[in-house]
């Protein structure tokens, strides 16, 4: 029975880090999408080399060989026992070279002294340390620092994944925080020794199949997260051209009927400078004038439907502007026309971005008319803005009546509005979207959280030097 028991635990602990090393090898085409893609395969040879020597070792306990073949197969499982904690060595140090830690000069150092302890050791006894020492020592000063130096380097990469998976990071913690567990069992504890009445063993293997699960897991996330991440670019591709086509077309549009329009306001006011015009009676007078509003209005659809074409295609003079001073010109040009309504700006320190002054003042123009069009009874905007990483990030809140959900996904196009027919043009959100896309970045809306109103959200690519901003607000706490 004992014998069964030591068969199967022996089985199922190498078939733990067997199944690792095929489930990498499987999936090396994916991690071909992970910046750490180069050094997976070594955690592969780990795993097999690994499962390997726990097979040997169940040959040995059963104790089917000779004593001189015994012997043989002893020292063989135990060079294989090395090699599979030098792979795991190799795997963590790369794994924090690859990505860029500066942890990793340590990470070698303590790989050199592991080897120059133990080799020490091991040529000082000569030949008086026994099997079960030397499998002692090796995974004190090779399977403990490894497996620690490696579920570091897990946690730390999942932190830096967290804003591309937040799933897939929490499973490469999962992995990070196992691989520390594995080496503590495999490590400090001898392999003649129990915990809880159970062998070592049996949490060696434990470890490896979490390892295993926590890694296929990251892997699976990160795939379905990606997939859904590249969709969404893949829609907004779609929406960019269709948008562009769209302002092409009414930019061709708008320059066939400009000059008609021009041709008939300058007719109108030479008409009014006409003696025989300014005798007719007022309500004539009033219809001249009502053409010429008509025709005026006319000219600024017009201007506005080139202006939109123009700044879905064409780009200016980049400098590096500074967006606390455009969010405040924005607002003090358009202060005046919505007297019930205030802006609250939270942007603190500098925020720099690489763009048009003039293009991103009258980006935030449409965007605070539109906030404030949704405010008819008076309301606070409130903007705020932070760096991250090499992006600049901009949310402006305001306390309308919001959008349906339904017709977020139509806010951008052109001519779309919720107001009634001939109150508004509909082009404002539109431009939004050229200007943003020109600047190689993104708008988003979306409600606000617990809250009537909306939250138009701008991300821009940014600079790679340290510009101070705050963090993300919680526009739950924001009170109306």
């Amino acid at each position: 029975m004992e014998s069964f028991l030591l068969f199967i635990l022996y089985l199922f602990y190498g078939a733990a880090f067997f199944a690792l090393g095929v489930a990498i090898t499987a999936k090396l085409k994916v991690f071909a999408t992970l910046v750490v893609a180069g050094v997976f395969w070594i955690l592969a040879c780990f795993g097999y080399v690994h499962a390997l020597h726990e097979w040997l070792e169940l040959y040995l306990r059963l104790e089917l060989a000779d004593e001189q073949l015994w012997m043989m197969l002893r020292y063989l499982s135990l060079v294989l026992l090395l090699l599979s904690f030098i792979f795991l060595y190799i795997f963590g140090i790369n794994l924090h070279w690859f990505l860029n830690f500066k942890t990793w000069p340590y990470a070698g150092a303590l790989a050199a002294a592991s080897a120059i302890i133990f080799g020490y050791l091991y040529f000082s006894r000569g030949q008086d340390m026994q099997p079960y020492e030397i499998d002692y020592y090796m995974r004190l000063f090779f399977a403990l620092p490894a497996a620690w130096i490696t579920g570091l380097g897990f946690i730390i990469y999942a932190k830096r994944m967290h804003g591309l998976s937040i799933k897939g990071a929490g499973s490469f913690l999962g992995a990070g925080v196992v691989f520390l567990a594995y080496g503590i069992f495999s490590g400090l504890i001898p392999s003649d020794m129990q915990i809880m009445n159970t062998p070592v063993q049996l949490w060696r293997g434990l470890c490896a199949y979490a390892i295993l699960l926590f890694i296929m897991l990251a892997l699976n996330r990160f795939l379905a997260e990606r997939d859904e991440m590249m969709g969404r670019r893949l829609q907004k591709n779609a929406q960019f051209e269709r948008l562009s086509s769209i302002g092409r077309l009414a930019s061709g549009i708008a320059h066939e009927i400009n000059n008609p329009l021009a041709n008939a306001s300058l007719q109108v006011e030479l008409l009014q400078k006409n003696p025989g015009v300014a005798a007719l009676p007022d309500s004539v007078q009033g219809q001249l004038q009502s053409i010429e509003r008509s025709l005026e209005k006319s000219s600024n659809i017009a201007r506005e439907l080139m202006g939109m074409a123009q700044e879905h295609s064409s780009a200016g003079i980049i400098s590096l502007v500074d967006m606390k001073q455009v969010v405040q010109r924005a607002w003090d040009g358009i202060k005046s026309s919505f007297p019930a309504c205030s802006m609250s700006s939270h942007i603190k320190g500098t925020l720099l971005v690489p763009g048009m002054p003039a293009q991103l003042e009258h980006l935030f123009q449409n965007i605070f008319k539109n906030a404030a069009e949704a405010m008819p009874q008076g309301g606070s905007i409130h903007v705020y803005g932070k760096k991250q990483g090499k992006k600049v990030i901009f949310m402006v809140l305001d306390q309308g009546h919001g959008i349906d959900a339904e017709v977020y996904d139509s806010a951008l196009d052109p001519f779309f509005t919720t107001k009634e027919m001939g109150k508004a043009k509909g082009l404002g959100l539109s431009i939004c979207y050229g200007i943003m896309k020109l600047h190689n970045g993104s708008i988003e809306l979306s409600p606000r959280i617990n809250q009537e109103g909306t939250m138009v959200t701008l991300v821009f690519p940014g600079k790679a030097e340290d510009f101070s901003g705050q963090e993300e607000p919680d526009n739950s706490g924001l009170k109306r």
